[in-house]
């Protein structure tokens, strides 16, 4: 058996009426039972208590008389009725065990609210991850994801993967002369997490953005062609980080790189185009 003791029994009528009133009635609630019956003999309970048997015999005649300054206005405020020699019942029993369900059913469902909030939390945690990466992150572009893509974006991309991802957009976003990323949409986030488990892609990123920076090809400088800018979707293509570490792109003797230079074959131009 158990019960639950309010915070109001310490305030009530019972105040100042002494420690042993408050022990035995503590016992009370303890052992009352669902027909609200509970058996007190003052030999067990002095014991139990640690009390003289006329100090418990004293508390019960407390619990069995009239109180007019009790909140519970049920049988002239006793807290007890005798039915046999040991054997009482508690007028209140019901009243105050349908408060103790009821208590109990709301901290029941305050839990599962709870536990819903943190699910709701955890499940939100990469998508505010991949929408902060820039700082202009919102879906306004015509880049835009359907709800199903962003659930999917949420399952599939681990936290590691989308903190590597904020910090190659960022990289991207620190070199002056490429078209900044200013939204991470779900194919773009897939696309990073994708390169970021080619280990050539993962150890080299930062030179790949960097030489990207620097190639007048690349960031449309160069003589005599059509101004090409390479997009942050270029970059994370399965064939550009290792073209251009290999020197594709680079500037050729220290001056602004030409159609030849570059040796890029017009077949290789659409491709480049396409991005």
């Amino acid at each position: 058996m158990y019960g639950k003791i309010f915070e109001s029994l310490f305030t009530g009528s019972m105040v100042g009426s002494g420690s042993h009133i408050f022990a035995v009635w503590s016992y009370v609630i303890a052992n009352t039972k669902p027909d609200s019956s509970v058996e007190l003999n003052p030999i067990i309970l002095a014991a139990i208590l640690g009390e003289p048997p006329e100090r418990i015999g004293a508390a019960i005649a407390f619990l069995l008389a009239p109180d007019a300054r009790s909140r519970s206005k049920v049988e002239d405020g006793r807290r007890l009725v005798q039915e046999g020699e040991f054997l009482y019942s508690v007028p209140t029993y019901e009243h105050y065990h349908n408060v103790r369900t009821n208590e109990e059913r709301r901290e029941y469902f305050r839990d599962k609210k709870r536990e819903q909030r943190r699910k709701t939390k955890m499940s939100n945690c990469l998508s505010k991850t991949v929408k902060d990466m820039s700082p202009v992150s919102t879906y306004t572009d015509t880049d835009t994801d359907t709800e199903e893509e962003k659930n999917t974006l949420e399952a599939s991309v681990s936290p590691l993967a989308s903190k590597l991802a904020a910090q190659i957009v960022a990289a991207w976003n620190s070199f002056e002369n490429l078209p900044k990323v200013r939204n991470v949409s779900s194919s773009r986030a897939k696309g990073i997490a994708t390169r970021l488990k080619d280990k050539f892609f993962a150890e080299n990123w930062e030179q790949v953005i960097a030489k990207i920076s620097a190639s007048d090809f690349c960031t449309g400088r160069v003589v005599g062609q059509n101004p090409w800018l390479a997009s942050f979707d270029w970059l994370i293509k399965p064939d550009t980080a290792v073209r251009v570490m290999e020197g594709k792109y680079d500037n050729r003797g220290g001056k602004k790189a030409g159609p030849s230079d570059n040796a890029m074959t017009t077949e290789e131009m659409g491709i480049v185009r396409q991005f």
